[in-house]
């Protein structure tokens, strides 16, 4: 449920340059990640690498994007860093992003502690959103800022996501309700005063009949 909310905010937030989002899972014995990035990227990389110039090919440059989310986004356990093994560039789920998919060599997301900075180099408000798939997959989501970069993935903080999940579930479910009542309720306004109208347009239909028999 927290993966479709968090598509659906993505959806929503698609044209925002200064938003991030990513889902996360343990899955095949590998940790899989995929990061949607959106098209504010290019100025991120630009600017952390000014040797790009007018003369590098697209190739290049998705080679020096790939080294700034290497360099921005890291993944660790008991003190041991833990590199990516497989990347892979897709199109993005909209329309100038770009979808990243990662795997790491690690078959469970608990104890890993988890950096993510991507953009704070063009936004000082920037915010990544992260949604972690458990093994029995229940999911719990988390934002890294310019101020909290980091994220322990522990007991505690997963209970504490699941929690903040149910109540943004239960926020969205209000606003949803509360949106379908409101056009319910003008719905009905709309149909009630048609009704009147027609009805009225009947009735003096129906007197003025009466008035022109009265005057035979």
């Amino acid at each position: 449920m927290c993966l479709i909310l968090l598509m659906l905010t993505s959806a929503v937030l698609a044209h925002n340059p200064s938003k991030t989002y990513m889902t996360m899972k343990a899955q095949n014995g590998q940790l899989q990640v995929q990061l949607e990035l959106p098209w504010s990227i290019t100025e991120a990389v630009k600017k952390e690498f000014p040797e790009i110039g007018d003369n590098t090919s697209k190739e290049e440059f998705m080679e020096f994007v790939f080294e700034y989310v290497v360099r921005n986004f890291k993944i660790s356990k008991n003190g041991i860093e833990y590199q990516i093994i497989k990347s892979e560039f897709l199109p993005g789920d909209h329309s100038h992003s770009t979808t990243l998919e990662l795997s790491f060599p690690l078959k469970t997301i608990k104890g890993t502690q988890i950096i993510n900075t991507l953009m704070f180099n063009l936004n000082e408000k920037q915010k990544n959103y992260h949604t972690i798939i458990l093994q029995d997959d229940t999911e719990f989501s988390f934002i890294s800022t310019k101020k909290y970069p980091q994220f322990f993935v522990t007991e505690n903080a997963i209970n504490k996501g699941k929690n903040n999940s149910l109540l943004l579930i239960f926020s969205l479910m209000f606003v949803l309700i509360s949106v379908s009542l409101f056009w319910k309720s003008k719905s009905m306004t709309v149909i009630k005063n048609s009704f009147r109208k027609v009805l009225k347009e009947r009735q003096l239909k129906i007197f003025g009949n009466l008035g022109t028999m009265d005057k035979m």
